[in-house]
């Protein structure tokens, strides 16, 4: 038996997009405060906060996150597998090193403040039109 292709995308998707919500709800525990909100407050209106919660709050008041889903999503939809899988590692690997590198204190040599956007942009930015190059260039998926 042959496995139907759209049914095998959609699947793909579904999972791309449960991977991103996963994270999500991750950032919603660790940084938005529970007590004096609903549960649908918390869900969707709540802000991030705490010392560690910059680049996980820009993500979302910037729309950066729910687009980068979209792509991954649209990707794995359209069938470029390795496309989507990079897409969701390099948001992950680049949110990660925003986290632990953006912070520079007062008194640091390029200035003070939260550098973790521009980490987590490079990171996700830089690789994305080679693996679009690659993606199309092999005719695979």
């Amino acid at each position: 038996m042959v496995p139907d292709p759209l049914a095998s995308r959609v699947l793909a998707a579904l999972a791309v997009t449960a991977g991103y919500l996963v994270f999500y709800l991750l950032g919603r525990i660790l940084w938005c405060p529970l007590e004096d909100s609903s549960l649908l407050g918390w869900l969707l209106w709540e802000r991030p906060s705490g010392g560690e919660s910059y680049l996980y709050g820009w993500l979302l008041s910037s729309g950066l996150f729910w687009w980068a889903m979209a792509l991954s999503a649209l990707t794995a939809l359209l069938g470029r597998y390795r496309l989507s899988c990079t897409t969701c590692a390099y948001f992950l690997i680049g949110f990660l090193m925003g986290l632990v590198l953006g912070p520079h204190p007062p008194g640091a040599a390029m200035g003070h403040g939260h550098y973790g956007w521009a980490f987590w942009g490079c990171t996700i930015c830089c690789p994305s039109p080679w693996g679009c190059w690659r993606n199309g260039r092999d005719g695979r998926a």
